[in-house]
């Protein structure tokens, strides 16, 4: 999807593959802000199109206009049910490279698993899970608490993600 950028470039607001914001959303120029789909934040290298992503950026533009704190950062996320299945992501799976990890973690429910995806230097960078809400829940805990399990770990079903992170302090 393309986002509509003819009366951003009008207004003469920098722009790429969406209106380049800060992390308070606000725009090249100080007093235009940009949230949800169309919003660019530097450093970033795609917009992300989620209601999730649309609600958070605009919690975050309001803070900035009204001068109050910014909510803390966490992973983004999406959820989709196809027929009787659950489908749920966080963070944002790592373009291919050789030394980007995927491994697959068994779920608790029959059929259910998750792909746990490390960044080229080995951190946690996104967790997709299928019929594994458990599983799902406990890799976006780590995402937001910029927690990494080590990947050996991952595959094996007997470690304990839980007791991970209460060692980590993140329980």
């Amino acid at each position: 999807v393309l986002p509509d950028m003819d009366l951003a470039v009008q207004a003469g607001l920098a722009s790429g593959n969406g209106i380049l914001v800060d992390a308070a959303m606000q725009s090249s120029i100080s007093d235009i802000f940009a949230i949800g789909d169309v919003a660019l934040v530097a450093g970033a290298d795609l917009r992300l199109e989620s209601v999730d992503n649309a609600q958070v950026t605009a919690a975050r533009a309001a803070a900035t206009i009204c001068g109050t704190p910014q909510p803390a950062l966490a992973a983004p996320w999406f959820w989709s049910e196809q027929f009787d299945v659950r489908l749920q992501s966080a963070g944002i799976v790592p373009l291919a490279s050789p030394d980007v990890r995927h491994l697959v973690r068994p779920g608790k429910r029959a059929g259910g698993f998750s792909v746990w995806s490390y960044d080229g230097a080995g951190q946690l960078a996104a967790v997709e899970a299928v019929r594994d809400p458990a599983g799902y829940m406990l890799g976006k805990k780590c995402l937001d608490l910029g927690l990494s399990p080590n990947p050996d770990d991952i595959g094996n079903g007997d470690f304990d993600l839980k007791a991970f992170l209460v060692a980590e302090g993140g329980a």
